[in-house]
């Protein structure tokens, strides 16, 4: 219930905080549409003129657009002509010349814009929610027409604040919104207490959209790519003969803090958000790389150390029945014992039969520089097994954070 009390809070204070009326002070007293049932249809153009900058890390966009509004009001034409030859004659004043800023010469002839005054003409009411002050009016003034069309033109520089979605970057698209109801009459405009129940409330206004498309390429050059030369670079512990395990977990620990590096520069450049990035998740699976490979690291030195343990145990074993009996007692061999190393071997031997299992043990046995055969087939299958894991983590991991 506070949540929604705040939210109604919020929205009644933002077009007092941030709306602007577009419309000049001098046209705001003409506030009645010329129409019998007081509303008048306002047919709308946008042109972007320049899109200057946008700051994604404060919300804001700056832009010089161009807006051009068009309606019909017959009495539009009548009034133009007595108050333009009412300032020609002395008679009166042009309080609101047809062209803001250029005082028309009593001398002209005919009624073109830039020679005559728009006294009285009514204009909508237009505001801009979001439209951060102050703002700047390149031009801007009105075209009457002899058959009771009027055009209302104004160039607009300003700065405006809006939602933005970076869940993608930098692969991310951003829609800025400029939303301009139309403020009605204050005396007539209607309050309900509750519009959210009240299903003939209608807010009429126009929405004007701008697609923005991320320069992707620079971020993908000094941000995402070094991520993934590290992920590269931490892939040859899988190379490293496991009994180098100090080497294995020191490459792992070097591209963690490698990573830690970028992660610092990359938060500069990466915008305010409450939600993971695309570039924040593949620096996540990055680190969650490193630190497989360090477990990993252990894990088989583990298995490398008790394999080197019980070959220890077997040669020790063979030395002790190879020698000469110094006993009756030690003339007679463990058939039980022996029988149990034969059929391990046995095993060994048939997981190995295949000759390709051996011509690829072999060459992983030399990439690792194992060249008296002291790994076990099961280092090589943890080892390449990890290695494959981690490949296809980060190959679909990364579809996916691209594509989502």
């Amino acid at each position: 219930m506070s949540a929604m009390m705040a939210l109604l809070a919020a929205m009644a204070l933002a077009p007092m905080v941030a709306g602007q009326v577009l419309t000049p002070k001098e046209y705001r007293t003409c506030n009645v549409p010329p129409s019998s049932n007081d509303t008048v249809d306002v047919y709308t153009s946008a042109l972007l003129e320049r899109l200057i900058d946008v700051d994604d890390r404060k919300y804001e966009f700056t832009a010089l657009l161009f807006l051009y509004f068009s309606w019909e009001d017959p009495t539009a034409m009548d009034k133009m002509i007595t108050s333009t030859n009412a300032y020609r004659n002395g008679s009166g004043d042009c309080h609101f010349p047809c062209v803001a800023g250029s005082m028309p010469s009593r001398t002209a002839k005919g009624y073109a814009p830039e020679f005559s005054c728009c006294d009285d003409i009514w204009l909508p009411q237009v505001v801009a929610y979001n439209l951060i002050p102050p703002y700047h009016t390149q031009f801007s003034g009105l075209i009457v027409g002899e058959d009771g069309k009027v055009g209302w033109y104004k160039s607009l520089y300003g700065k405006y604040f809006t939602n933005m979605q970076f869940s993608l970057f930098p692969l991310d698209t951003q829609l800025p919104e400029e939303p301009m109801p139309v403020a009605g009459d204050k005396d007539t405009d209607r309050s309900p207490s509750n519009p959210f129940r009240d299903p003939d409330f209608r807010h009429h206004g126009v929405n004007i959209y701008i697609s923005i498309k991320r320069l992707s390429e620079y971020y993908i050059v000094n941000q995402i790519v070094p991520i993934y030369v590290l992920v590269l670079v931490s892939l040859v512990t899988y190379t490293h003969n496991p009994s180098k395990v100090e080497t294995r977990v020191a490459l792992n620990l070097t591209c963690f803090l490698a990573l830690t590096a970028i992660k610092w520069v990359v938060n500069r450049e990466l915008p305010n958000s409450s939600y993971p990035t695309t570039v924040s998740m593949i620096i996540m699976t990055a680190y969650s790389t490193f630190g497989f490979g360090v477990v990993e690291s252990i894990v088989v030195f583990g298995f490398y150390k008790k394999a080197e343990k019980d070959e220890q145990e077997e040669k020790e074993k063979q030395e002790a029945f190879a020698s000469p009996p110094s006993s009756a007692k030690a003339e007679t061999p463990s058939l039980t014992k022996s029988s149990q190393m034969s059929s391990f071997k046995a095993v060994l031997e048939s997981s190995a039969r295949s000759e390709r299992w051996l011509t690829f043990s072999r060459g992983i046995r030399k990439l690792k520089g194992d060249h008296e055969h002291n790994l076990t087939d099961l280092a090589i299958i943890i080892d390449m097994s990890s290695l494959t894991l981690v490949v296809i983590t980060t190959v679909v991991s990364s579809a996916i954070y691209f594509h989502t």
